[in-house]
């Protein structure tokens, strides 16, 4: 599965393809899958960029709907 460690260690279930909302910037994303590295943060691809972006999962509000 992924995102085991972050599951594990906070207790968050990350979901690939939900819609999340970065608390610090309020920009909205979709999550990706897990890669081999920074297996603790959240691979977000935020709407607009060409990339995805590394988030902490305390820093993430699960959305929802897709607004």
């Amino acid at each position: 599965m992924s995102y085991d460690y972050i599951r594990n260690y906070y207790g968050i279930e990350i979901t690939v393809n939900r819609l999340v909302r970065h608390t610090v910037t309020a920009r909205y994303g979709k999550i990706k899958p897990e890669g081999r590295s920074h297996r603790h943060y959240v691979k977000v691809h935020f709407h607009g960029d060409d990339h995805y972006s590394n988030c902490h999962p305390a820093e993430l509000e699960f959305v929802a709907h897709d607004e």
